[in-house]
């Protein structure tokens, strides 16, 4: 526990008290406390893993990353009630000119200082090192006994290229901040692959020193509907599960909603509106998180006119690629940063990508070449075959998102099993899991708005999937069929295979 000699006993919450050299000023934080962890929807583990380093005996750095709008920044502001020694965010890059960039990141970083350090006037840095040199001498008057938290915010936009940025930072660390034993340093980023390149992944100044990170995902199903009870929307669980086909769990995305429409309503206010959010969202996304996004982005587009993925090769081939050039780097930083993922087929030797961002799909398939800018085209779009048969393919991904909540319905949560997808000329399996137990479990999705009753022609699919799998597993392999479908099935005799279902209660468990 930190030396605090404000702590009261036998209480959960702890007050730190900062004294700021030459004024005096009283900072509290209030953490670790039950009652205020349940403020914040779900991430009551990052919050544990914030808090436990804060009291470390030594300096510590924790790196925390994730998807633009995912909650990052407001995670760590909200865990310490913004209670920093110093506080920085860089200047995205986006609307700078690259010459100027350098100039514009230090002479932010010194208005920044001037904000904090009291007193302090002086003229911009010349160079990062002379940056952190500034940092250092700041920090080194505040008193020792107490840990003093530093966050540096979209720490990637601050690397401009050739700045000598990591060089600089690498020697903060390494040949001073490490070495105070009450210094947290705290560094943040959407720019997912840079952080994992350069600061989890480098073989430079950091490598094996940076510390400890946490990677912040995307809320689940259950998460979304705790968020928009909170807010008092009272959404059902149907309306929940459209919602994220379009949002995904980006809570920043939900804030959106108003709570006093309809799911339609507010999807054509953020969508179809001439200044609907996030119908503009789409190239600052990617612009947040790639220093030059048009290949990135062109990627994207292909990998979303394939909803079952495609190999490196087909990409080449659909990019008209002459060669392979940097492909393997984009796939690598765009599965880095949370839009497409990559699996293993039965039927193919080859990766295949598969674009997962639930934003980034509904914007290509509705938005962007959406001329008619119909202020109400979602709610007129409602029960349309265009629209049904994409929420049957949109419920496939949540289903993959939410395989843990799958393998728990179906009680092998404690078998060790491998998630496979299969696509062939014959068959296609929405989603199996080759279990440790010798068995195979194949799951069935299909979206419905009321109990599924299997066809004919549903067995008929189930018995050539069995038949087809049999050539692929040993024959000592056993073969589960379970159904995952919002409402249940209807049991009768075109369900006779079906040993297991899973429903949206168990798609919206923790």
């Amino acid at each position: 526990m930190l030396n605090c000699p404000n702590r009261t006993k036998n209480t959960s919450i702890w007050a730190i008290k900062h004294t700021y050299l030459p004024k005096s000023k009283i900072f509290f934080i209030f953490a670790t406390n039950k009652h205020y962890m349940s403020e914040i929807i779900g991430r009551k583990r990052e919050i544990s893993e914030l808090l436990r380093f804060a009291e470390s005996k030594e300096s510590e750095m924790m790196i925390v990353y994730g998807r633009r709008r995912v909650g990052k920044t407001y995670l760590i502001r909200e865990t310490f009630k913004n209670n920093f020694a110093f506080y920085h965010t860089g200047l995205s890059p986006r609307d700078i000119p690259e010459s100027n960039l350098l100039r514009a990141q230090l002479h932010h970083f010194n208005l920044t200082l001037k904000f904090t350090w009291q007193g302090y006037d002086g003229e911009d840095p010349e160079n990062w090192l002379d940056a952190f040199a500034l940092l250092r001498k700041y920090l080194d008057q505040l008193p020792k006994y107490n840990k003093q938290i530093i966050f540096i915010d979209e720490l990637p936009w601050m690397a401009t290229p050739r700045s000598g940025f990591l060089t600089a930072f690498e020697a903060f660390w390494n040949s001073w901040a490490a070495g105070q034993g009450n210094l947290y340093l705290i560094v943040c980023g959407s720019a997912t692959s840079w952080i994992v390149n350069n600061l989890l992944k480098d073989y430079g100044g950091l490598y094996g020193r940076s510390g400890h990170s946490i990677y912040l995902e995307q809320f689940s199903l259950a998460e979304c509907e705790q968020y928009e009870d909170m807010r008092g929307s009272l959404r059902s669980k149907d309306e929940i599960l459209r919602g994220y086909m379009i949002l995904g769990g980006i809570p920043y995305y939900w804030k959106q909603l108003d709570p006093a429409l309809s799911l339609a309503q507010n999807i054509d206010a953020l969508f179809f509106s001439p200044i609907g959010m996030l119908r503009k969202e789409f190239d600052a996304l990617y612009a947040s998180v790639f220093r030059k996004p048009k290949m990135y982005i062109r990627t994207i587009k292909a990998l979303s006119e394939k909803r079952g993925g495609l190999t490196r090769n087909e990409i080449i081939e659909k990019l008209q690629m002459k060669s392979g050039g940097n492909i393997t780097k984009i796939l690598k930083d765009l599965e880095e940063s949370g839009f497409i993922f990559s699996y293993k087929s039965l039927s193919k030797d080859d990766d295949i990508y598969m674009l997962t961002d639930f934003y980034t799909l509904f914007y290509y398939k509705f938005v962007e070449d959406n001329k008619n800018l119909d202020p109400s085209y979602w709610s007129n779009s409602q029960n349309t075959p265009t629209l049904n048969n994409w929420q049957g393919l949109t419920f496939e991904l949540v289903c993959l998102v939410h395989s843990p909540q799958i393998r728990r319905a179906l009680q092998f949560a404690t078998v060790q099993s491998k998630m496979i997808l299969y696509r062939s000329q014959t068959a296609q399996i929405d989603l199996l899991f080759d279990r440790a137990d010798n068995t195979v479990s194949i799951c069935e999705m299909k979206y419905s708005q009321e109990p599924y009753e299997l066809s004919a022609g549903d067995d008929e699919k189930i018995r050539t999937r069995i038949a087809e799998m049999r050539k692929y597993f040993p024959a000592k392999t056993s073969y589960k069929i379970a159904f995952v479908s919002p409402f249940g099935i209807i049991k009768g005799k075109n369900s006779s295979l079906v040993s297991g279902e899973v429903t949206l209660n168990d798609l919206f468990q923790l």
